[in-house]
């Protein structure tokens, strides 16, 4: 008996040890989060979204403001186009004398607010019904009296010609945007010096397209300018 008990007692001491050294090895778990770091993180992945969707918004409204751009070059174009076909002067005054020039300034009081019809004569009516007014024309339309995006380029019975529906803009696309032109005198000598007084065998006409904002001020999208001269008939 005396000599088991020192057996058992070394397995005992040596069981212990074993089960020590195997808790030693044994990973400790990982620590959770605190309430601190939680937050930390929240705020950071807040502020991250929140570059990225301002990111996007901005790209969003760039690639609009250059298509509204676009759009407004060519409508700007075609006006200016259009008002080369048009006489440097009204024919009721070279009708006696075909290097007359007209006396009176810019405007055309027959001018009722659409390009067609026979109530322009020539390039002046684009300054509008008075010599110190501003044509403004508003849904844009084209020369037929159709608003941009409907029209089918023609005009029958004095009403403008329409596109098949399956073809139109819708009709409120452009409800927020707006034409306005002037015509002036320039100096001969010096086309960026507007004429006060007097006339001359040249003119500025300048074309610009707005789109109205909702507080209703005018966003400029587009603005040409080109000067337009007449050639005195000779007389010999």
């Amino acid at each position: 008996m005396q000599l088991l008990l020192p057996t058992i007692e070394n397995r005992i001491r040596h069981h212990a040890v074993e089960l020590r050294g195997r808790r030693a090895h044994v990973p400790s778990r990982r620590r959770a989060f605190s309430l601190l770091e939680a937050m930390v993180s929240l705020t950071l992945l807040t502020m991250i979204a929140a570059v990225l969707i301002g990111a996007a918004q901005s790209a969003a409204n760039s690639v609009s403001m250059s298509m509204d751009e676009f759009t407004a070059e060519g409508i700007a174009q075609q006006v200016m186009d259009e008002a080369m076909g048009y006489p440097y002067v009204d024919q009721s005054f070279t009708a006696s004398n075909p290097n007359a020039v007209e006396i009176t300034a810019m405007g055309n009081s027959q001018n009722s607010g659409s390009r067609y019809g026979n109530g322009w004569g020539d390039i002046d009516d684009f300054n509008g019904a008075t010599p110190t007014s501003t044509y403004v024309n508003q849904p844009p339309t084209d020369c037929w009296g159709a608003t941009y995006g409907l029209g089918a380029g023609t005009n029958t019975s004095g009403n403008p010609d329409l596109r098949n529906p399956s073809f139109q803009l819708s009709n409120t696309y452009f409800s927020n945007w707006q034409l306005q032109t002037n015509c002036y005198y320039v100096s001969p000598t010096d086309f960026t010096q507007q004429l006060t007084t007097g006339t001359s065998w040249f003119r500025a006409l300048e074309v610009r397209v707005y789109r109205v904002l909702p507080n209703g001020s005018l966003l400029l999208l587009r603005e040409l300018r080109r000067v337009h001269c007449h050639v005195p008939k000779s007389t010999t």
